[in-house]
């Protein structure tokens, strides 16, 4: 039987279940606020919310802004 431990989202601070299949890099999402989340620490569970493309605000690959 898996071991099922609890991790806080750090985005509405909610407690959801960490199953022990996953592994540092794998994504799961909150029970509460469904945000994705990254794994970065098996023991204890700790995770940090995935940014989207939308949040980069159209940066370009050298980090400089656009021009349209």
């Amino acid at each position: 039987m898996p071991k099922v431990r609890m991790v806080k989202c750090p985005e509405c601070g909610g407690e959801f279940e960490f199953e022990d299949y996953l592994e540092i890099g794998d994504t799961t999402f909150c029970g509460s606020c469904d945000m994705e989340l990254k794994i970065i620490r098996l023991d204890p569970p700790q995770v940090e919310v995935v940014k989207s493309l939308d949040d980069e605000s159209d940066l370009d690959e050298e980090g400089d802004a656009e021009e349209f």
